[in-house]
Formats: structure tokens, C-alpha cells, sequence
């Protein structure tokens, strides 16, 4: 079952309507608002609530924080976690920028299992 101990969070406006983004990775943008993490992107932060409205504060949890994540597919205990295209957590591949370590396994898309959030600035 996924847990959390956030470490730090910080809440800046979001980028557009992110009501279904919930516990999927973020950056923050040219603008110094939210937006939703890509394909082997690096991530600042993961989103603790669901704001549904660009402009409104949406929270994440920081580098440090033990987190819920939203799985994209099979996530195997102790891999490290990259980002998919839409911000869910995914096994790290070559070329990804490693955003921390999976805590538990998840066998299905939409799953939520608990990571190590600590963003590298190198790729795998």
C-alpha cells in the first residue's frame, strides 16, 4: 500500500487544468508555473492535489520526500523511476533522467506505489 512522508512541498500555480494529475511528476516552467513532466523529462516536484484550473495553486512534494506516484506500467521494487509522457512513474531507461527509487512493485497503469523522490541532473 503506498504511504508518504513529505520532506518539503511547494505550491505555485499551475499550468492548465491538472484535476486528473494527481501524484505524477512535475516542472516547473519558464513561468514559475506546474506543468506536467514528459517522456524521460525531468520532474521538480510530484503533485499532491488536483487543482482544475490554470492559475490555481497546486502543491508538490520536493527532492527528499518518500511519495505517492501514479505507475504507467510495470514498476519493479528498488529500479530506479523516470517519468512517462504524461508525468506517470515508469522504470528508468537509457536516456531518462532518474527521479528516484521505487519502494514497492506495481503490475498496472494507473497503480499508485510509493517512491524515493530524488531527481538526478544526470540521465541513465
Amino acid at each position: 500500500m503506498a504511504f508518504e512522508i513529505l520532506a518539503n512541498s511547494l505550491s505555485l500555480p499551475v499550468a492548465a487544468d491538472y484535476s486528473s494529475s494527481q501524484f505524477r511528476f512535475m516542472k516547473i516552467n519558464s513561468s514559475g508555473q506546474w506543468e506536467r513532466a514528459g517522456d524521460g523529462n525531468y520532474a521538480d516536484g510530484v503533485l499532491q492535489d488536483d487543482p482544475d484550473t490554470a492559475g490555481h495553486a497546486g502543491s508538490c512534494a520536493l527532492s527528499g520526500s518518500v511519495t505517492k506516484v501514479e505507475g504507467g506500467g510495470t514498476i519493479t521494487a528498488g529500479n530506479m523511476v523516470a517519468s512517462d509522457s504524461v508525468g506517470r512513474c515508469v522504470n528508468a531507461a537509457s536516456g531518462d533522467y532518474v527521479l528516484g527509487r521505487a519502494l514497492e512493485t506495481a503490475t498496472t497503469a494507473g497503480q499508485r506505489v510509493t517512491i524515493v523522490f530524488q531527481p538526478s541532473y544526470g540521465t541513465y
